[in-house]
């Protein structure tokens, strides 16, 4: 349903008689609440007329009420896709790509993981930076690189 259509009908509820709308003793005759504005009469021999008029009483109510809800859950659904959107924020700078990646763990268990992995590639670099066994140039290379990377940590 769109914005223009949900529009439209708010201005028929406003635009419409003030209910609520009451069922006259007679069974098939509906006024407004000030009992001088005649709404609607539903005809006599109607097999549904008890059905009818009774929807056409509580239109005036249950309309505006659906209308009141359709705008709380639009604006829920707004919240709801602000907070999706920073999930995915939060899950991309933890690196994980989808929900079963998180496998249910809490945001903070997230973070702790992702510190934890870190603390473990810190150790990894300061151990191939500070091993003293000559094993080629290749070695050299690889302790410099790590040294630069714990600088820049």
């Amino acid at each position: 349903m769109t914005n223009d259509q949900l529009k439209a009908m708010n201005a028929r509820c406003e635009a419409a008689t003030e209910g609520p709308w009451e069922i006259m003793s007679d069974g098939y005759t509906i006024w407004g609440k000030d009992n001088l504005s005649y709404i609607a009469q539903v005809h006599p021999f109607d097999p549904r007329k008890t059905e009818t008029i009774q929807f056409i009483a509580h239109a005036r109510t249950d309309l505006p009420a659906c209308l009141k809800e359709i705008e709380r859950l639009q604006e829920e659904t707004k919240s709801f896709e602000y907070t999706r959107q920073a999930v995915s924020k939060i899950w991309k700078i933890l690196g994980i790509a989808t929900y079963e990646q998180a496998k249910g763990k809490s945001v903070d268990q997230l973070v702790q993981d992702k510190l934890d992995e870190t603390e473990r590639l810190r150790g990894v670099l300061e151990d191939i930076a500070n091993d003293e066994h000559d094993v080629g140039w290749y070695a050299t290379y690889a302790q410099d690189e790590s040294r630069k990377a714990l600088e820049q940590a």
